[in-house]
């Protein structure tokens, strides 16, 4: 993760906003620097949750998990996502680098 994470700039130059992720489990921080998005989304439960997140500027973007390059696709602004127990993700809009 710490590999990943120093490979993406967006986590250093772009603008932290914590998200509303539906649920007080879930724990979701947005990184944009105008032109791209990172999601960073984190289950901080023993249990399976789902996260239904709404991503201003995000209009029908595909996302790409850095961690496991899986593709997610978003409706509009809006991403829902299942997440394992202790289960995380991270979303970008922009290449993987």
């Amino acid at each position: 993760m710490i590999l990943a994470r120093r490979r993406h700039d967006l986590f250093h130059k772009g603008r932290p906003v914590l998200l509303p992720a539906g649920d007080a489990a879930l724990f979701a921080l947005a990184y944009s620097d105008g032109t791209e998005l990172l999601v960073a989304l984190h289950n901080l439960s023993d249990k399976r949750r789902r996260a239904e997140l709404e991503l201003p500027g995000a209009i029908d973007a595909k996302l790409t998990d850095i961690l496991s390059d899986q593709e997610v696709e978003l409706a509009g602004q809006h991403l829902t996502i299942d997440l394992d127990r202790f289960g995380y993700t991270w979303l970008h809009s922009g290449r993987n680098d």
